[in-house]
């Protein structure tokens, strides 16, 4: 099926595709991780981006065990919202043109 196919580039950080458009609804996974937060204690404003969690538990972890579980039930929550969400992302804006340039100068 996927015989021709030389590369897979995966990219969620908004670089090559906006995962999270308006077209998406967050707010389950943004509850869900203000609820883990308030669960560990870490203080967090419900406006901020689901993202910057990982930063507020990094400074506000009390020990590494915590930290480190706590930051694998995060990016659960949002791994799982990135794939539920890829079906409403879009492109950015001249990737096109960046795969047509990487086509050219690719080595085979």
């Amino acid at each position: 099926m996927y015989s021709s196919v030389k590369a897979i580039i995966l990219d969620f950080d908004g670089t090559i595709f906006r995962v999270f458009t308006e077209a998406y609804d967050i707010s389950t996974t943004t509850q869900a991780i203000n609820e883990l937060l308030e669960k560990y204690g870490i203080e967090f404003s419900p406006e901020s981006d689901i993202f910057e969690s990982f930063y507020a538990v990094t400074f506000s972890a009390n020990d590494e065990k915590t930290k480190e579980k706590f930051l694998q039930q995060v990016d659960n929550l949002v791994t799982t919202a990135e794939i539920e969400a890829l079906s409403t992302g879009i492109l950015t804006e001249g990737f096109d043109i960046f795969l047509k340039e990487a086509e050219k100068h690719r080595k085979v």
